[in-house]
Formats: structure tokens, sequence, C-alpha cells
């Protein structure tokens, strides 16, 4: 029953969601995955690579991303049918399939799809683990976190999950040591060297990426506070004048999905207008090792509201969305 309902839940909502947000293939962010710019990961360029060598055409990309998301959320539901019951499978399905923010990304050249999918994956291997713990499941669990940073480097915000498991079963650890800790360990350093070294083919240099100060600072950025330690204090400074505002009128707003309109185009402004801005105005060119350093200090300096902002728009994702907030 779970795999029909699957079936026909994913088809029906590739067909309806079309007209629900009306999105295009290519979006402006989508021809540096084709091309393999320098700011990007490696993961999702090389799956349109892939996509286009087997079929000749990036137009299929909507139907292989709606594809794999339909498998990750049975996947998922599949697990959770099996440890707390049907009803609460058929539930993940609705939840998953059903969410329209999540949807519109399926047809899009863009990470979110891949990474969406690959957070169900992690999640449905978390409760398998749970169901029954074997080294395999952590070397799956390992993998996906590995290809998920490869695809988008926010992704190793979930690096949290393994380091949660060591500490709720610590005991079961302690008696197989070495093949859990291999398990845990291994897939996803092969993963990461691995993408490093592809990425390194074509660029030159043994990262994951060349852009995630870049993206980090649109989220740290909005806790700029000059009583911080950073190494550039000046530029937050200017950065915690100019979101001042934002921070202002975000606490006045009770709903999950209000933070979330209100914060997603919020970071975007951060990373891209508000940091030239501020570059200009002093005469400086943050590279992005900099701008990481400086959103690693004020994410240090103010840890629990960075978490609580991030778990609020990764919670508004799960959520359908409230078409009466402005």
């Amino acid at each position: 029953m779970l795999t029909f309902l699957t079936a026909l839940v994913c088809v029906a909502m590739a067909k309806i969601t079309p007209h629900i947000f009306p999105v295009e293939l290519m979006a402006p962010d989508s021809g540096g995955y084709i091309a393999f710019a320098a700011n990007r990961t490696v993961g999702y360029p090389l799956f349109l690579q892939l996509v286009h060598k087997i079929f000749g055409t990036h137009a299929i990309v909507p139907s292989i991303q709606w594809s794999i998301f339909g498998v990750a959320a049975f996947s998922l539901a599949l697990q959770i049918q099996r440890k707390w019951g049907m009803g609460y499978g058929i539930l993940a399905i609705l939840g998953t399939l059903c969410n329209p923010e999540w949807n519109k990304y399926h047809s899009m050249i863009l990470t979110e799809s891949l990474s969406s999918s690959l957070l169900l994956f992690v999640l449905s291997t978390l409760i398998a683990y749970t169901r029954n713990p074997k080294a395999r499941k952590l070397a799956l669990l390992s993998g996906f976190i590995g290809l998920g940073i490869l695809i988008r480097p926010i992704n190793y915000t979930w690096l949290a999950a393994p380091i949660l498991f060591l500490i709720i079963f610590w005991s079961q650890f302690k008696k197989r040591s070495a093949a859990y800790f291999s398990a845990l360990l291994l897939p996803f350093v092969c993963v990461i060297f691995g993408g490093m070294h592809m990425y390194a083919q074509h660029h030159g240099v043994y990262k994951t990426q060349s852009f995630l100060g870049h993206n980090l600072i649109g989220k740290a950025g909005v806790f700029a506070d000059p009583a911080c330690p950073t190494s550039n204090p000046t530029f937050v400074k200017a950065m915690a004048q100019k979101v001042q505002a934002y921070r202002t009128g975000v606490e006045k707003i009770s709903t999950i999905q209000g933070h979330y309109f209100l914060s997603a185009p919020f970071y975007d402004q951060v990373r891209f207008q508000n940091q030239a801005s501020i570059s200009r105005d002093l005469g400086i060119a943050l590279t992005d090792d900099e701008m990481f350093s400086i959103s690693k200090e004020l994410i240090a300096c103010n840890p629990m509201a960075f978490a609580k902002d991030t778990l609020i728009n990764y919670a508004a994702l799960w959520l359908l969305l409230d078409f009466k907030t402005p």
C-alpha cells in the first residue's frame, strides 16, 4: 500500500506543483552548476554532467529529481511505518510529498531538491539504526552526510547527527568501537576526499568548494554584534547597523512560516547587497576564507541564537505554507 501511495502522490504532485508555483527550469544560479564554476561544490555539477551524458539534455532533470525524492520519501515512510505503524508511515508520505515549498525546487536546476532527498535518506537511516543497530547503517548514514555536503556546503550542519548518536548510543559504540567508528568515519572521509579530488581536477585546489564563507555570512551576519571579538571588528560593526532593523522585526513574529518568509530573502540581502556595500564603503575586498572566519566568530559568540534560527527555518520547510502571511 505504501509503495502505491508514494507513486500516486508523487506523480500527482509533480503534475500539480508547476501550476501552484510556476517556475523555470533555469534559475540565476543554474548556469554555475552546469559549468561547474569554482564557487560550486562538486556534487550537483557532477550529477548534471551524468544526466546530460546519459540523456543528452538537462530537460529531464525535474523528472529525475522527482523520482529520487519519491524514493527518499518512501524510504523514510517505510522506516517510520516499521517503527510506529502504518498510519504514521502514511502521514510521512503526505507530509514530505505534499510540501509545496520543497516541491517547487524539483522542477529547477538547483541543489535544493537533491539536498532534500539526501536529508530524507539521513533521517531514514537514523530511524533504521534505532530499530536494528548495525555498522552498515552507520556506513550509509556517513555516506549520505558526505554526499549532502558535496551537494550543499550548509549541510555540514548534518554532522550533528553522528555526534548526537555517539552520545546517545555510547554504550554500543564502546562494545564494538573499531567496527562502529570505522563505519561512521570511513565512508564520510572517502566521499569528502573524493569530492575534493574531483574539485581539484577542475579548479586546481583541494577544497570541497570556495563559497562556504560567502554563503555562511548570510546567516551569521544576521547576528553581527560589535561586542563579539572578531578578526574584522569594523566590518562587523557596519553589518550590525544594517541588520538591526531586521532583528527587531523578526523578534515580533510569532509563526514559523512568518519567520521563514522574512528571513529567507534577508539572508541573500546580507550576503550579497549588505556585504558588497560594506566592503565598498570600507574599501576592502573580503576573501571567502575571511568571510568564513568572521562567520565562525559570530556563530561562536551567539551559538544558541544561530541554532534556533537554523532550526526554525528547517522546520518551516516541513510545514504547509501560511499563504496569509505577507
